[in-house]
């Protein structure tokens, strides 16, 4: 029987978890920005985005306050129970970290890559889903209308930061532009013209910031207390830095001896790292060999007794990476399934690419470690886990120090 704790933190992480959907959707639906959960339900609301008001954040602070209470409470009534402690750290987690971002750093005043980065992920997330594009992309410049009248400050850091991400989303407009217009959405496109002009008008207010006033990039102490709060980490920065350091002078001694028993020179260790067989560019499309690869991947894991954990029936899709996201993801992606709706996606890049055979090659000689990586027993397989936990707040809480390092 479920302790009064538990069902207060329960109740409270439930709750908590449905009011980021709907207040955010692009930010609790995509792993872009840190720390935030990554909710379920976010994905009924496909059509709208966060506009960031003064009036949005007020409310989602106090929402957060409610959460660090509850979550305080149930932690200390169940101190000794691990599995409270655990889902009680998680909602403390979210919230003190909403909390440091919105009212601590308050970054929606400050930092004009919040917003491009809100709306470029936030128009990816259904670049390809005419139905709700539209909408979504009006929202968007509801999104920069807000932000010009409310970035006051910034740094010279972040305001340089800013004018980059204003010619990217320049650019991925003019390429979701082409999208469109080959797909023949005439909505999206009329929306798209107004987009344009709210983001422009946002990069010169960029260009007319108070740089003087606003926080610069994190110091050591407030990068201590990030680490700490957000991953659990006590180490000092420059002592995480030492362990860094060490572990990759043992990766690169690993990588080096193995080159040299492959009859290598120390290095040349790239080179022994080649997969084999090596892809064949010339009968097949660089995706094709993904996706073959991901089937043969998949049968084998199936066939395997000790990989019998591995659920290889739910297969993520491989899509050739849109153009316009390209300056949004790496070479290859995986984006985790969101709602009942969407499957897993694992994304190509550097498809049709030109130039010499060898330089093709290069390109994709890793393509089976890719896979790997990014589907079973990485990416994808860590996704399908983490939907399964119980309670809600486990299945909907990711990490990029873990989750990177699992897929490693």
């Amino acid at each position: 029987m479920s302790s009064p704790a538990r069902k207060n933190l329960t109740k409270e992480a439930e709750a908590y978890l449905a009011y980021l959907a709907g207040a955010f959707p692009v930010m609790s639906a995509t792993d872009e920005f840190l720390f935030f959960p990554l909710v379920e339900d976010s994905y009924k609301y496909r059509s709208s985005m966060e506009n960031l008001s003064a009036e949005l954040i007020g409310d989602a602070l106090r929402r957060a306050g409610r959460a660090l209470e509850v979550a305080g409470k149930s932690g200390k009534a169940g101190a000794g129970d691990l599995d409270l402690e655990i889902d009680s750290w998680l909602l403390r987690m979210h919230a003190e970290n909403f909390i440091r971002t919105f009212e601590v750093e308050q970054e929606h005043l400050s930092d004009p890559s919040l917003y491009f980065r809100t709306a470029a992920h936030g128009l990816a997330l259904v670049a390809g889903d005419p139905s709700c594009l539209a909408g979504r992309i009006r929202a968007a410049a509801g999104l920069f209308h807000v932000g010009a009248g409310q970035l006051t400050r910034s740094s010279p850091q972040k305001a340089q930061q800013g004018l980059a991400w204003a010619a990217n989303f320049k650019a991925f407009l003019a390429g979701l532009a082409r999208a469109l217009r080959d797909a023949g959405d005439s909505p999206a496109l009329d929306a798209l013209d107004r987009l344009g002009e709210e983001a422009d008008r946002f990069a010169r207010r960029i260009e007319r910031l108070d740089t003087t006033g606003g926080p610069e990039a994190l110091g050591s102490e407030r990068y201590s207390l990030l680490i700490r709060g957000a991953f659990g980490l006590k180490e000092d920065p420059p002592r995480l830095y030492e362990l860094l350091q060490q572990e990759r002078a043992r990766l690169a001694a690993r990588l080096y001896a193995g080159a040299i028993r492959q009859g290598y020179r120390a290095d040349q260790w790239r080179l022994a790292a080649v997969d084999s067989p090596p892809p064949d560019l010339e009968a097949a499309e660089p995706v094709e060999i993904y996706r073959a690869e991901l089937e043969r991947l998949a049968r084998w894991l199936a066939s395997r007794l000790e990989a019998g954990d591995i659920d290889t029936g739910e297969v993520p899709e491989v899509r050739v990476m849109p153009a316009y996201l390209k300056g949004l993801r790496a070479s290859a992606s995986y984006a985790a399934p969101v709602g009942r709706e969407r499957r897993g996606i694992f994304f190509v890049g550097f498809t049709g690419e030109r130039g010499s055979s060898a330089a093709r090659l290069a390109l994709h000689s890793d393509y089976r470690y890719i896979t790997v990586h990014e589907t079973f027993p990485g990416h994808h397989h860590l996704d399908t886990v983490r939907r399964k936990l119980k309670p809600a707040i486990r299945a909907q809480s990711e990490n990029a120090l873990f989750y990177e390092g699992w897929s490693c």
